[in-house]
């Protein structure tokens, strides 16, 4: 979600001299108890009801899916989780050795990506190292 200190980028439209063009984004809180589909639909009738000024045109462009408000709030449970594959990973490896592990980049931001309408994967790009002996 934009902060209200962000102010709206207005695209020129060529084809015509007279017209700009804003992408606005409509968001909506998610609800895990309402089925998505249901979701949706009420956010197109939000849309669909929206009574334009003037020359104003509404042109949706469909693409509806989710996005994460603060995704660094995961942090903790993404850095569990990596703990716990390199856990693994040295237990796979060590049968007959002993083995350790260095982990790097642990500092970079908490990224996501939708990965369908009503999924996203959250993450930290980092690097490791597992060493056996």
């Amino acid at each position: 979600m934009l902060p209200i200190t962000e102010t709206l980028q207005i695209i020129e439209d060529n084809k015509k001299s007279d017209t700009s063009k804003i992408d606005l984004v409509i968001k909506k809180s998610y609800s895990a108890s309402t089925p998505a589909k249901e979701q949706v639909n009420s956010l197109k009738k939000f849309i669909g009801e929206l009574k334009p000024v003037g020359r104003t045109e509404l042109e949706p462009n469909e693409d509806i899916g989710l996005s994460i408000v603060n995704p660094e709030k995961y942090r903790q449970e993404i850095l569990l989780k990596i703990a716990e594959d390199i856990v693994k990973i040295k237990q796979l490896l060590s049968v007959s050795s002993v083995c350790s592990s260095k982990i790097t980049s642990m500092h970079n931001r908490v990224e996501w990506d939708r990965i369908s309408v009503f999924e996203v994967m959250v993450y930290i790009r980092y690097e490791s190292e597992v060493e056996c002996k």
